[in-house]
């Protein structure tokens, strides 16, 4: 009987270990999921499927002819993730009021964020040019391998509903979006405001841009 009690005991610090353990924090779930998507993280790797849990830390890759949507627990937006595109996903303490609010680095490719929920929780987003933050807001965001002006690659950043705050993380400028609001933001320090939503054409020209190469990221 001891024997059983001490292996239980053990069983259930085990549990809370691992799940104290921020690695292995839930925070988010899978609400869809086609063709080739895959993970890379602390807690579990390899493929992600309907219904599956979403760990702090983990790299997603969506391959070609792949989707996939997750709900976070956190902030409670639905994040769709489209081909060839690759983020990672990580929760942080907000120093100012103590909240967990959720991090997505898109490393490259596209990205679209829909609030599913009113409330007062911040949502950040870290690309290779730029940072958002947003509350409460519907918006895409493309990383684009081509050439403008003088630069190689580009990331546009468009409210489709809400408002955004982007930075740019080589100049440190702000800009301020508002519905139907788009910008490309540089890695040399530069934002470039276009029309984007004002008619169904050019949104179909940013939603078909070739996105950012992410096969070498770390």
């Amino acid at each position: 009987m001891k024997k059983i009690k001490k292996i239980a005991f053990l069983t259930t610090l085990f549990h809370c270990l691992i799940f104290c353990n921020s690695k292995y924090e839930n925070i988010a779930f899978c609400l869809e999921s086609k063709g080739k998507v895959f993970r890379d993280g602390f807690a579990r790797k390899g493929n992600i499927f309907k219904g599956d849990v979403i760990y702090n830390g983990d790299k997603i890759t969506v391959g070609v002819n792949g989707f996939l949507s997750f709900l976070n627990i956190h902030e409670r937006s639905e994040i769709k993730i489209f081909e060839n595109s690759s983020i990672k996903v990580q929760a942080s303490i907000n120093r100012a009021n103590g909240k967990k609010e959720l991090e997505v680095a898109i490393l490259g490719g596209r990205i679209i964020v829909d609030k599913k929920e009113i409330n007062n929780n911040r949502l950040i987003v870290i690309s290779p040019s730029s940072n958002a933050f947003l509350k409460n807001s519907h918006f895409l965001i493309s990383c684009i391998e081509k050439s403008f002006f003088d630069e190689s690659s580009y990331c546009v950043f468009t409210s489709i509903k809400g408002n955004i705050l982007v930075e740019n993380a080589k100049s440190k400028k702000l800009i301020f979006l508002k519905n139907g609001d788009t910008i490309i933001s540089t890695p040399k320090g530069d934002f470039f405001q276009i029309e984007t939503f004002r008619d169904d054409e050019n949104l179909k020209s940013t939603l078909d841009m070739e996105p950012i190469s992410f096969q070498n990221e770390g």
